[in-house]
């Protein structure tokens, strides 16, 4: 497709580094929500899991665009 007599199917190039760094930085809290997981117990459930569902929750709703 063009517009004003440039091409714009191809919008999304020249993001790669932006891309990546938002990608590691999203799954790094990602990991650290499933990492938190592992210190769960029955006598200690309740900072695991609201730090596992926090990091999770605030890495699921970004995409890299």
């Amino acid at each position: 497709m063009y517009s004003n007599d440039k091409n714009v199917s191809h919008s999304g190039e020249g993001r790669l580094v932006g891309n990546v760094i938002s990608f590691v930085i999203f799954f790094v809290m990602f990991a650290g929500g499933i990492y938190a997981l592992s210190f769960w117990s029955l006598d200690n459930a309740w900072i695991p899991s609201i730090l596992c569902f926090a990091l999770v929750s605030l890495a699921s709703p970004f995409r890299c665009t």
